[in-house]
């Protein structure tokens, strides 16, 4: 049976973000510092930040709202002991992602899949948590709209993966089934297991850590894990051998 469609996660899939965190954060300590006159170490900022993510994730955990780094930012600033500066929570949030965006680029060999899955008449599209105009953005910067079918953010369902409400979602706007289909991500602990879920095969890409998610991963689900984007169009043409 031919694929379809290839769905693909977004950060740390197509384009390393994992390590983007952590100096976007350092460029807000710098900012923080410059607006408030103390004196953090990026150490020390980073803990707030974090401290501040953890409470919002408690109220509105495995949700879109849950990756919302205006709410992060807000609550860091409410959390410490002097007057609030709503302004400097703005500026926090628009440097942090202004310096992600300054600096994204897509992981080697990614663009070269995109064109032959595409040319090969199959169908692309993004499965993504978090909000739709964050999701838009990132692919305006990766400039690679010109590749994708449809776009998927969980903000669309209302809950993130591993639920395996964004992956039916995709495939009802590709018109296509889950046999039909291959899902590409990098976490075990959502993307996989959104996968599993709708019994549809799945592709890890191989990541060394992620910046932000210190949650221990369960055991991997994948059908198959690559180091390699290259190595994906191989796994594509083997798994429509096998059907």
């Amino acid at each position: 049976m031919k694929i379809k469609t290839v769905l693909f996660d977004l950060d740390d899939t197509l384009t390393d973000t994992r390590k983007l965190y952590n100096i976007a954060l350092y460029k807000c300590a710098d900012v923080f510092n410059e607006s408030t006159g103390k004196n953090l170490n990026d150490k020390e900022f980073r803990e707030l930040y974090l401290a501040a993510r953890k409470d919002f994730k408690a109220v509105a955990p495995n949700t879109p709202t849950s990756h919302n780094r205006a709410v992060y930012f807000q609550k860091l600033i409410e959390n410490l002991d002097y007057k609030v500066d709503y302004n400097l929570a703005y500026k926090l949030y628009r440097t942090y992602y202004d310096e992600i965006y300054d600096r994204m680029v897509l992981f080697p060999g990614t663009e070269a899949l995109l064109k032959w899955i595409k040319e090969s008449g199959r169908k692309i599209g993004i499965v993504s948590d978090g909000s739709s105009h964050i999701r838009l953005e990132k692919i305006n910067v990766l400039k690679v709209g010109k590749y994708l079918d449809f776009v998927v953010s969980s903000e669309e369902v209302g809950v993130d993966k591993p639920s395996k409400q964004p992956i039916m979602l995709a495939l009802e706007k590709a018109d296509c089934s889950a046999e039909e289909s291959i899902f590409i991500g990098n976490k075990e602990s959502a993307d996989m297991l959104a996968a599993k879920h709708m019994h549809i095969v799945s592709i890890r890409v191989s990541i060394v850590d992620y910046a932000e998610d210190t949650t221990p991963e369960p055991k991997d689900d994948a059908d198959f894990v690559v180091k390699s984007r290259a190595d994906i169009k191989g796994i594509i043409e083997k798994v429509e051998a096998a059907q």
